[in-house]
């Protein structure tokens, strides 16, 4: 039963991070290879708050939650001129300074010792099942409503503001809409539900070290996208059931020795991203069009899903 809620809330914490990573890289094609460095600010920033100024646990977690979007914001805001490969190579770089600052700002962040004793959040439920099972039901709700506000942005203006972007910043400018400030805006909402799940992250292994928030992971977050699907949440959440299922397969064989179980699964990881990226780019499912031609007036209407024109109100004000 606790294996089970284990894993109910790991899977809840991933999906709120692919949800997260698909606002920015499947809808708005920014390949955000540091997602496990804004995690790392929202569960170093509720560890601290909690264990240190013994701040109620889910308070601490929102705190986190605003502070890994303000450094998300901050990060668009500084690299609104960067595309393609410079973008990329600033987002790895950038994720590699986070964790050589959680792991050697001492004063802050106990170092490489880690934080030890962040505490799981009382709930109204505890008194009926045990805290490991009570702790996945609030992951689990959280990751529902997680996918609800991310689904509501993706058939926004908003959303179809964004996969403008993807496709053309110069024409996304002609309609009037300020790039850079839906790139703060992409990262900022991004940077708060990465946030969110490093915050539930703290909370649910009650120690937290450098090591848990590296590059390799930001990376796993990138294959869930691949996996399921660029540009709809519901590919998101199929891949991260896809890539998490595959260590339990292979555990299932009990042929793989502890030892290697960890090289074995960034293997199967790695061959699992290059047949999907030879034989299905698009994922497991597919982004579908924005806009479909009715078919008896010949007129654009709106897909099944999707969104309308996008209202340029509060990002429009030009470059």
């Amino acid at each position: 039963m606790n294996y089970a809620a284990t894993l109910v809330t790991s899977l809840s914490i991933n999906v709120i991070l692919a949800c997260s990573l698909h606002l920015i890289y499947g809808m708005g094609g920014l390949l955000f290879v540091a997602q496990f460095a804004l995690m790392g600010v929202g569960a170093y920033t509720a560890a601290i708050l909690s264990v240190s100024s013994g701040m109620p646990i889910l308070l601490a977690i929102l705190i986190g939650m605003v502070a890994a979007a303000a450094v998300g914001a901050g990060f668009g805001a500084v690299s609104t001129r960067l595309k393609g490969y410079e973008y990329v190579l600033v987002t790895f770089v950038f994720q590699m300074i986070m964790t050589e600052i959680l792991g050697t700002a001492e004063f802050i962040t106990n170092g490489s010792l880690g934080i030890y004793g962040v505490e799981r959040p009382a709930l109204p439920w505890d008194g009926f099942v045990n805290s490991t099972v009570s702790f996945a039901i609030l992951a689990l709700l959280i990751a529902l409503v997680t996918v609800v506000i991310t689904q509501k942005l993706t058939i926004s203006s908003f959303g179809l503001a964004v996969r403008a972007l993807r496709e053309g910043e110069p024409s996304t400018m002609a309609l009037g809409i300020s790039t850079p400030a839906l790139r703060v805006l992409m990262l900022a909402i991004g940077g708060a539900g990465t946030g969110l799940a490093g915050g539930l992250f703290a909370s649910q292994i009650g120690v937290i070290y450098p090591v848990n928030f590296t590059v390799e992971l930001s990376i796993l977050v990138i294959v869930y996208i691949v996996v399921g699907g660029k540009g709809n949440v519901w590919g998101a959440i199929l891949g991260v059931a896809v890539v998490m299922a595959i260590p339990q397969v292979l555990g299932a064989f009990n042929v793989i020795p502890p030892s290697l179980q960890g090289p074995v699964n960034q293997m199967a990881y790695g061959l699992v991203i290059m047949l999907f990226v030879w034989f299905r780019p698009k994922g497991i499912i597919p982004e579908r069009p924005s806009l479909r031609m009715h078919p008896k007036s010949g007129k654009k209407r709106i897909g099944s899903g999707d969104t309308a024109a996008p209202n340029n109100a509060g990002i429009a004000g030009g470059s």
